[in-house]
Order: C-alpha cells, then sequence, then structure tokens
C-alpha cells in the first residue's frame, strides 16, 4: 500500500516536487518498522535525494531528513 502512495504522490506533485518526498520517507519508516533495513534504504535516499535538489542541502527539512538513517 505504501508503494502505491509513492507513486501517486510522484504523479500527483511530480516526482522532483518536495511534497512527493513525504511518501518515500514514509514507507522507508514501514520498511524500518518491518526490520527491512535493506528495504529501508532506497526510499529513504530518494527522499533525501529530492529534498536536497528542490529545498538545497542546507535546508531544516533536509537535516531532518538526515535524522532517518540513524534508524537504519
Amino acid at each position: 500500500m505504501a508503494q502505491v502512495a509513492v507513486r501517486i504522490a510522484e504523479v500527483t506533485f511530480g516526482p522532483e516536487h518536495p511534497n512527493a518526498a513525504a511518501a518515500p520517507e514514509k514507507l522507508s519508516e514501514v520498511y524500518q518498522t518491518q526490520g527491512k533495513y535493506a528495504e529501508a534504504e532506497p526510499p529513504f535516499k530518494r527522499a533525501l535525494d529530492i529534498r536536497e535538489q528542490v529545498l538545497g542541502a542546507e535546508s531544516p527539512e533536509v537535516a531532518l531528513s538526515l535524522n532517518s538513517p540513524g534508524n537504519l
């Protein structure tokens, strides 16, 4: 279901829109909760890449995203 949400967000907002980063980040959190750490990394990186490209590496939202890999 979360994978479908990622696709919907990318279609709705566009793949490089900051709002599209929330869905892969949540998918990553789902995988982390399930202990599927290898599966959690790609959607996390996707969300981080979107935010860095759109908001810049110094953005507070990027900094918040960087907190997530500590859980991987």
